[in-house]
């Protein structure tokens, strides 16, 4: 029969879509939130620099290499302003722009979370559907079919909806081819 699939194989198909959309909605979140992480650790070093003057450094020369340096004008910082523009901002202002960068991430963060949230909720629902149906109910029936399906009796509800349309609409046809008579007979 065609397009009659089993409820159990379309359920896995798209249950193992889900749990894809699941993984990747956390590994989008797990990265936002490293971010965050990242935009915290740097907030606490650009509040540290302007407390000295000079900071001694190692500073690196290859991957393997290091020599002693320092760091001066420790309140003066580039700043990436996006598009590989850089401007010089002090540590304060640079603060504030950490701060903004980080407040728009918690937004990102507060989406993804909602995000991880609504398809761990299909993810489940979709596991209460296969507990409850056992895996012995089939998709595709033909219309005809008086099959109880997993939402009781809505599939009854909508075809007793769809014959009582057709019989308005038979009505309606009626009523016209009548009126059509009619208007023959008055000319």
């Amino acid at each position: 029969m065609a397009g009659s699939h089993t409820f159990p194989a379309d359920l896995s198909l798209l249950k193992e879509k889900v749990q894809k959309a699941l993984a990747a909605d956390q590994a989008v979140l797990d990265e936002l939130k490293r971010f965050d992480k990242e935009y915290e650790e740097l907030q606490g070093v650009v509040r540290d620099l302007p407390a000295k003057v000079r900071h001694p450094i190692m500073v690196p020369f290859t991957d393997v290499a290091f020599f002693p340096g320092r760091l001066i004008h420790t309140n003066e910082l580039l700043v990436l302003m996006g598009s590989d523009l850089y401007a010089e901002r002090s540590a304060a202002q640079t603060l504030g722009i950490v701060e903004r960068r980080r407040d728009m991430l918690r937004e990102k963060i507060h989406g993804a979370g909602l995000s991880v949230d609504a398809t761990g909720a299909r993810h489940a629902a979709m596991d209460a559907v296969n507990a409850n149906e056992g895996g012995s109910v089939g998709f595709g029936a033909p219309p005809s079919s008086k099959r109880h399906n997993n939402m009781g009796s809505i599939g009854e509800d909508a075809e007793e909806e769809a014959e009582a349309e057709e019989a308005e609409e038979e009505e309606e046809e009626a009523e016209e081819a009548e009126e059509a008579e009619e208007a023959e007979e008055a000319e």
